[in-house]
């Protein structure tokens, strides 16, 4: 059985493939030998990582304020970073514009 849909068909997504541009998140240079700046979106749940090997963004996903609360407290962000962020949270590559 097939189901019937009412009211306008599919609309043309607006120029740039219809999603929105993501509002930048402020990012802080920390003191790390491996981590250049960090930034956090509490309301996304996002931590925010650039690394100084690259220009490039790791954004962390499910990360709670806590979480980020005591990354920023470590005395080694890059120790924090390896043990309890990566492989622990899914991320996705901002790369540079």
């Amino acid at each position: 059985m097939s189901e019937k849909r009412s009211g306008p068909g599919p609309r043309a997504a607006p120029p740039g493939g219809g999603q929105k541009r993501p509002r930048p998140i402020e990012m802080f240079t920390v003191q790390s030998s491996s981590v250049a700046r960090v930034g956090f979106d509490a309301a996304r749940e996002e931590l925010h990582v650039q690394f100084r090997t690259s220009e490039n963004v790791y954004i962390y996903e499910g990360v709670a304020s806590e979480v980020h609360a005591e990354l920023m407290a470590s005395d080694s962000k890059g120790g924090f970073i390896n043990t309890r962020i990566k492989n622990v949270y899914p991320f996705r590559v901002q790369h540079p514009a």
